[in-house]
């Protein structure tokens, strides 16, 4: 009896101990909160040697470079949203101006879109188009960007600016909210999202030289939703299901050129939800993106990396609710209530 009762004892001390390695293992998984050191001005970006930063204060947009700092832009109004966009090249920094954010009436409208040299005190935002959500590609040569009012996708190639290169008219009729998603892989490959009136979302590949389009994938269910990236050549698709107990995956495309069929390599599945984009990591080989970290009941989306060598998933983040993820001069970040964190290095 003394026997049994000891190897219960052990038994529970065992439990005990396991939790407490456990909670230790999900505490080294804890995000790290971004907190600028400025507490007026708003951080529009940071570089991961924290040597070039854009802040803006009211209406100014600073630049701090090293040991200098210099106003670069000046809005028309204090109320003014500004946003940076830049990539990994760090070649050129795009910024876009919503003069009127608080305009209810208008949630789809063109912006200002501006751009210089990144970190060139020098370098003055020069007005380059009008649209929105704006994307830099392939070391800072193309510049895309979303007219609402042509309802275009437009290309533009930056050493040569006198007007867009390419117009790409978005068919999406379903959603009214829809913003296609897009990449670059080269100087002839462009791959974006759009939709039918049914609302059914495909990747779309156009060949810039040949001026073609092709349908790469398209959703197996109508509430599907896509995204896509791409490190170096090759091209990566996610169609997640808004569903419980419905299959996400994540699919590699080989031979998109040609006239036969892109082949699809399945490298990802799981039924529990995600949400937001794909974010390509060529420097770490992997994708990164957001999702349930089990089956429970929670709403918490977790960062989860997927590496593509050998098509393995490892939860990064655990007991959080990120809104959204997305890449800072190579760092990952995610955003949740309000608050930016800092996810890896």
């Amino acid at each position: 009896m003394n026997n049994f009762k000891f190897l219960i004892f052990i038994f529970i001390f065992c439990l005990i101990m396991s939790g407490f390695i456990h909670k230790i293992a999900q505490a080294e998984l804890k995000a790290n909160l971004f907190t600028p050191q400025s507490k007026t001005e708003q951080v529009l970006f940071f570089s991961s040697d924290d040597k070039i930063r854009y802040l803006k204060l009211s209406d100014e947009v600073n630049l701090y470079y090293f040991d200098g700092k210099k106003t670069i832009f000046k809005a028309k109004h204090p109320y003014s949203q500004l946003e940076l966009i830049t990539s990994a090249a760090k070649v050129k920094a795009a910024l876009v101006l919503d003069l009127k954010p608080f305009d209810v009436i208008r949630l789809r409208k063109n912006k200002d879109i501006f751009l210089a040299d990144f970190g060139n005190p020098k370098s003055d935002f020069v007005l380059m188009a009008k649209g929105d959500f704006a994307q830099l590609h392939l070391n800072d040569a193309w510049l895309t960007f979303v007219d609402w009012e042509k309802r275009t996708l437009n290309l533009l190639f930056l050493p040569f600016t006198q007007k867009a290169s390419y117009q790409l008219k978005i068919a999406h009729g379903k959603n009214p909210f829809f913003v296609p998603k897009s990449t670059m892989v080269d100087q002839e490959s462009f791959f974006y999202t759009d939709g039918n009136e049914k609302g059914e979302e495909a990747v779309i590949y156009f060949n810039m030289t040949t001026k073609k389009f092709k349908i790469i994938h398209k959703v197996a269910r109508q509430e599907n939703l896509l995204s896509l990236c791409s490190m170096m050549d090759r091209l990566f698709i996610a169609e997640w299901s808004l569903k419980n107990a419905e299959t996400s995956r994540i699919l590699e495309i080989k031979n998109w050129k040609g006239n036969e069929a892109p082949k699809k390599l399945l490298i990802y599945e799981n039924i529990l939800p995600h949400k937001g984009n794909l974010i390509c990591r060529p420097e770490k080989g992997a994708i990164s993106f957001l999702r349930w970290p089990t089956s429970g009941g929670k709403h918490q989306f977790s960062v989860t990396q997927l590496n593509i060598n050998n098509n393995t998933a490892e939860l990064l983040m655990g007991d959080y609710s990120f809104s959204s993820l997305f890449l800072m001069d190579q760092r990952l970040m995610a955003s949740e209530g309000g608050k930016y964190y800092v996810v890896t290095p």
